[in-house]
């Protein structure tokens, strides 16, 4: 039986706290949605000082029995009741290596998103999860902390897309959280998310060349047509579904955020490769703004038709 997986921090940091506390209770939703028994997972290298006139095995072995006695603590008060997971790694890559197997169908976890840095995560357990990782993750940023997350009594998820092949994993993930959540589903794209620029600000002007507009009006028929044709596939799942072409925004994060403030989404459902809707991937711009400033979960599902 697949599993869901938490990280867990276990810090005495307020902020880092709140977070965790965040993190564990939409875990705890979506694993009673999903049924699936969960997992909270601390890894820790055990870097430490060690103190003089004490052998370093009996202050390891100290220092192993208290984390793992605070974890179990924790596991134990959550709703479902979850199983401890301790390991002795690389945070980022403990986390990576559990994650490339077939034990689990969903992690989450949250992030601090750096406000001010080129990068949100900049290199963090957060980013190299997100982006490595051979299941969906479920990631909390800054703004989705501030409220304990759970399901509306009449839920609906935000799914962007960049209605290319590479979007299916992302399309998966939002299906099966739809059924387990009995959600409505709204099919977002962004209809310049991708263009150059120069023809981005051509698009956007109200004296656009003949061409251009001739142009516009193909792209936007193209798009339409294949947010039917994803229509038609939460259709066949028998799940509730509209489709939703922004043709303002001149990014997708920025549509993405856009519908957010303007509709009641529980869930935000991406893709994680690099082009269209998504260029650059998590390190890129859109699902590092949207993270950053959206007010809910945002689940990230990997294209991984190709190694990168």
């Amino acid at each position: 039986m697949k599993r869901l997986l938490v990280a867990e921090e276990l810090s005495h940091d307020p902020a880092t706290q709140r977070r965790s506390d965040a993190v564990r209770a939409c875990a705890s939703h979506l694993a009673k949605a999903l049924h699936l028994p969960i997992d909270l997972v601390h890894v820790d290298d055990f870097d430490f000082s060690p103190i003089q006139g004490r052998p370093l095995e009996e202050l390891l072995s100290v220092m192993v029995n208290e984390i793992g006695a605070n974890l179990e603590e924790v596991a134990n008060k959550m709703k479902p009741k979850a199983r401890p997971v301790l390991l002795a790694d690389n945070p980022r890559d403990g986390l990576i290596d559990l994650l490339s197997g077939r034990t689990y169908q969903l992690a989450v976890l949250g992030t601090a998103g750096r406000k001010g840095l080129g990068r949100i995560f900049l290199g963090s357990v957060a980013e190299e999860v997100i982006r490595q990782s051979l299941v969906p993750v479920a990631v909390l940023g800054p703004e989705a902390q501030k409220k304990t997350w759970k399901p509306s009594k009449k839920p609906k998820i935000l799914f962007g897309t960049d209605l290319s092949p590479a979007s299916k994993p992302a399309r998966m993930a939002a299906i099966s959280l739809a059924k387990a959540l009995g959600a409505e589903v709204e099919i977002l794209n962004c209809l310049y998310e991708g263009l150059h620029p120069v023809l981005q600000t051509a698009f956007s002007s109200p004296s656009a060349e003949r061409e251009l507009a001739s142009l516009h009006t193909r792209l936007d028929s193209d798009a339409r047509e294949l947010l039917e044709r994803e229509l038609k596939a939460f259709q066949k799942a028998k799940i509730k579904a509209t489709t939703h072409l922004d043709t303002r925004a001149m990014s997708a994060s920025n549509a993405v955020l856009r519908t957010l403030r303007q509709g009641q989404h529980d869930l935000v459902v991406l893709g994680s490769h690099s082009r269209s809707f998504l260029r650059g991937a998590v390190l890129g711009r859109t699902v590092r703004d949207v993270l950053l400033q959206s007010p809910v979960p945002v689940v990230v599902a990997r294209d991984r038709s190709k190694k990168r």
